[in-house]
């Protein structure tokens, strides 16, 4: 995911032209929107579905790790993970 931020050039009182960020504050997550929960009726797990960084997601997570490793992304107790960028709705991941 992108995480270019806008910059804008400050003169100092000394003359001295720096680069300012004013999203340089934001660390990554802090616009995370969960938008809906929903629990399955069958095999546990929690659909999550929300919004980060220009981009919406659906993930499957549970509150355990998979019994066999190749049934979740990394170490990540998410099994499954679509991922589309907003902007364009392009399918980013899936």
């Amino acid at each position: 995911m992108s995480c270019e931020a806008n910059s804008a050039t400050r003169t100092q009182a000394n003359g001295e032209t720096t680069m300012n960020d004013d999203t340089n504050d934001l660390e990554i997550g802090d616009d995370l929107e969960i938008t809906k929960t929903t629990r399955r009726a069958s095999g546990g797990g929690t659909w999550v579905c929300g919004r980060l960084n220009g981009h919406r997601f659906d993930a499957l997570v549970f509150p355990e790790h998979a019994d066999k490793r190749e049934w979740e992304l990394g170490d990540s107790r998410i099994s499954k993970l679509f991922i589309q960028r907003l902007a364009d709705k392009w399918t980013v991941f899936n």
